[in-house]
């Protein structure tokens, strides 16, 4: 089969341009782990719907692992319809393993919910209410600052941290 040499070409400058677009998006959209030294714990909401309206928040959670030694979070979450007050209860888990350059770990989730809600309509609590400490240090402790942030919810909020009255990490 015979190509063309200005086909060849320009199907090459198409892909390399294609490829670089590519890069270009996720250069801008920023790779999370980039996104500063968490001074404790970094919890990250951001709304996702589906095509039908529903809510499916992303929790994306940050912490200096090499700094703190943090392993885990553990608590409860509530995520409350804002129009009627009706809510879902789901545990907070946060675990982070291994890290990056930087020493920061970083925990994923996408949460289905129960409901119809939109994220507009959207209460989202937690109730923290222990932390673990790398694996040479398996009992409850308590939990570093957690700072949460994010747009496009009704309320978002750690209500509670329960933790404070466990005993302090060295």
């Amino acid at each position: 089969m015979h190509v063309s040499r200005p086909l060849l070409a320009s199907s090459i400058v198409g892909a390399l341009a294609i490829a670089a677009a590519v890069a270009a998006l996720a250069l801008q959209q920023g790779d999370s782990t980039s996104a500063g030294t968490p001074e404790g714990v970094q919890l990250v909401l951001l709304p996702h719907e589906t095509e039908a309206g529903v809510c499916r928040p992303e929790r994306i959670a940050r912490v200096n692992k090499q700094e703190t030694g943090l392993h885990a979070v553990y608590g409860e979450t509530r995520l409350v319809d804002a129009r009627d007050e009706t809510a879902t209860e789901l545990p907070l888990q946060l675990v982070f393993s291994g890290w990056n350059s930087e020493g920061i770990a970083e925990d994923r989730v996408t949460t289905g919910i129960n409901t119809e809600t939109r994220c507009a309509d959207l209460k989202i609590l937690y109730t923290v209410k222990e932390c673990l400490y790398d694996e040479t240090r398996p009992e409850p402790m308590a939990c570093p600052e957690i700072e949460i942030t994010g747009e496009g919810f009704s309320l978002l909020r750690v209500g509670e941290d329960r933790s404070q009255g466990l005993p302090q990490p060295d």
